[in-house]
């Protein structure tokens, strides 16, 4: 037997409130004709009422993999079905569903006993188009839909209060954000999901917004990994009065060319600005934690590069003098030859240095080898040379530096293959010219007249 029964004053409020509405006319067959009215709004986001569906009455599930997985966890009474009385009895989904290929579960709407979307539910769930949550939902935790990424849209419950940091991440096919008009702890302002009313947090922007991304005056923080491959993104105008923003936070919105920080920021997380073609961030004058220079961020004081963005011009940069840290994720420049890092440099973090394949050159003017990170170098080119004083090569080659680089050679030599200097003069170190360069050390004449110590290491 079908059991399909709505309440029809639940049902007409619903159509008073809805944005657009369509009558439909739903027919069922269960022992002859049931006549039923609804009223729905353009995107149906499921049903009101389910205390009406039975306790004994058993769920159909579109999805036979999602119907595998609840009976294996929440069937009761060994009957290879789920009922309703069974949902409502889950008060914890856990990672059941984590990294599997379900593609729908509506379902999920009759397990009214859930209060909480565990972190990582479905996440990597890369197959699920389509979900709907129960109304009894108040909190979605951190990473619940990470790279759920063929989810189309998302509906947020009344009761929901709570929303973790990069529950979407990665879910880059979300073509519709929607929030149940009841709901008094977020709104939905152009698109962009904020909590707080008025706005205090910025929470997601979906995948869809494109264009330019204007904060409400009253938002004071910006979630881990909120703009997370917005690449469609051209602008972001923050709002005096921004204080934090999160890790990753505009990670991936490639289409953003420069950004412009408010006087009153104070906290920036790990990996904040990874934007492929950012040519420049600047600081608002009157800002005491930040500054810019040259388009490149700084602390305040100079001890802390936080980021180079990956677009800026020129192939070679020299870190401010002074700087001791620098920072995880600060220069991934693809782009990026040559680095000099100056004899205050005491630390460098994860993939400070990472990701830059075009890397040959790192001068590192410290006598003392700062702490390095595992990855600091991470995916940069293998064949990259350090320089650093004559005095340090022992204590570098016994440093964690020597894993980076297995070239390590003395600042104002030059490691060179012959093909590189063609038309160029070679001398020996006490001054005498060869015919031919040969493998060693060399004086080098360029036609413009410098001349330098080179390394040859290849004559072919």
């Amino acid at each position: 037997m079908i059991h399909f029964y709505l309440k029809t004053l639940l049902l007409l409020r619903n159509a008073m409130r809805a944005d657009s509405l369509r009558i439909l006319f739903l027919f069922s067959v269960c022992q002859g004709i049931c006549f039923q009215i609804s009223a729905m709004p353009d995107f149906y986001y499921g049903q009101k009422g389910n205390d009406d569906f039975t306790e004994e009455a058993i769920i159909n599930f579109e999805d036979p993999l999602v119907k595998s997985l609840c009976v294996a966890n929440w069937d009761t009474n060994g009957d290879s079905e789920l009922s309703y009385g069974e949902a409502r009895a889950v008060e914890d989904i856990g990672n059941i569903f984590y990294k599997t290929d379900i593609t729908t579960f509506d379902e999920l709407q009759y397990f009214s006993g859930l209060t909480t979307i565990p972190e990582w539910a479905f996440s990597n769930c890369r197959q699920l188009r389509s979900i709907l949550l129960p109304e009894t939902v108040r909190e979605i935790r951190d990473n619940a839909f990470t790279y759920a990424s063929a989810l189309e849209a998302f509906h947020i419950p009344a009761a929901v209060e709570s929303i973790g940091e990069a529950v979407f991440a990665g879910a880059t096919n979300i073509q519709k954000l929607t929030l149940d008009i009841d709901n008094t702890h977020f709104m939905l302002q152009d698109d962009v999901l904020y909590q707080g009313i008025p706005a205090e947090t910025l929470v997601y922007c979906p995948p869809y917004k494109n264009g330019t991304v204007k904060l409400p005056a009253s938002v004071w923080d910006i979630t881990g990994n909120a703009f997370y491959l917005c690449e469609k993104v051209t602008a972001i105008e923050l709002n005096e009065g921004l204080v934090i923003m999160g890790d990753g936070a505009f990670q991936g919105c490639n289409a953003l060319e420069t950004l412009t920080l408010p006087a009153s920021l104070e906290n920036i997380g790990e990996g904040c600005f990874y934007c492929l073609n950012l040519k420049a961030i600047y600081v608002t004058e009157g800002n005491e934690v930040y500054q810019s220079i040259d388009g490149v961020l700084y602390l305040f004081d100079g001890n802390e590069l936080i980021y180079y963005p990956p677009a800026r011009e020129g192939a070679s940069y020299d870190v401010l003098d002074g700087t001791g840290f620098i920072m995880s994720y600060s220069c991934c420049a693809n782009h990026l030859e040559e680095v000099t890092l100056p004899a205050s440099t005491k630390w460098i973090g994860d993939y400070a240095l990472g990701l830059c394949e075009q890397l040959k050159v790192v001068r590192c003017m410290a006598t003392e080898p700062p702490l390095l990170a595992s990855t600091a170098f991470k995916d940069s080119n293998p064949t990259a040379v350090l320089y650093v004083p004559n005095e340090a090569i022992k204590a570098y080659q016994e440093s964690p530096w020597a894993q980076a680089f297995p070239n390590i050679l003395p600042v104002g030599i030059v490691d060179v293959n012959v093909k590189s200097v063609l038309n160029t003069e070679y001398y020996t170190l006490d001054g005498r010219r060869t015919s031919a360069p040969r493998k060693g050390l060399h004086i080098i004449r360029r036609a413009d007249g410098l001349s330098k110590k080179a390394l040859i290491q290849s004559t072919h």
